[in-house]
């Protein structure tokens, strides 16, 4: 058996019995819809190695897939904030800003709901209970290779009987 008790707020009392028991659980369904059109990443891909990397440089365009996307209005890479126009609920294009050497958490910020102001903002930071889910790593440039002429030429070595 299941009652709903539907108050004058925003709030939903569900009250079930199961086996003999009564049990009620509280919804409050503004929160809950919250929570479902929150945006969420599903991958992060630099093309130009097909990882969740890319030079400390920044400059260069990642691809960022998930689902509700179309709410995002800024991403952030660690400290480091990015204004977006989503196109697209299920991929964002953007350009990396410069950070530091190491990986940092990538949250998407945005607004449930249509009204102007973002009267209720979301975003995806569920993602972070999923170790490595919504991490970007940005690494140094490789060191160029060295010369022929440049590197150091090896002694002979001397026995001794």
């Amino acid at each position: 058996m299941i009652e709903f008790d539907k108050p004058g707020d925003r709030t939903w009392t569900v009250i079930y019995r199961l086996n003999q028991r009564t049990a009620a659980i509280t919804i409050d369904s503004e929160a809950e819809r919250d929570r479902a059109s929150a945006p969420t990443i599903d991958s992060i891909e630099n093309p130009d190695n097909n990882k969740a990397e890319g030079l400390a440089a920044g400059g260069y365009i990642v691809t960022i897939r998930g689902k509700n996307l179309q709410t995002v209005k800024t991403v952030s890479f660690g400290p480091n904030k990015v204004q977006v126009k989503p196109e697209n609920a299920n991929v964002l294009l953007l350009k990396v800003p410069a950070g530091a050497e190491g990986g940092v958490h990538v949250l998407l910020n945005g607004c449930a709901g249509l009204a102007p102001g973002c009267p209720r903002p979301v975003s995806n930071i569920m993602d972070f209970a999923t170790p490595g889910k919504a991490i970007f790593k940005y690494i140094s440039p490789p060191k160029p290779p060295v010369k022929e002429e440049e590197k150091p030429t090896e002694k002979p070595s001397r026995r001794r009987p």
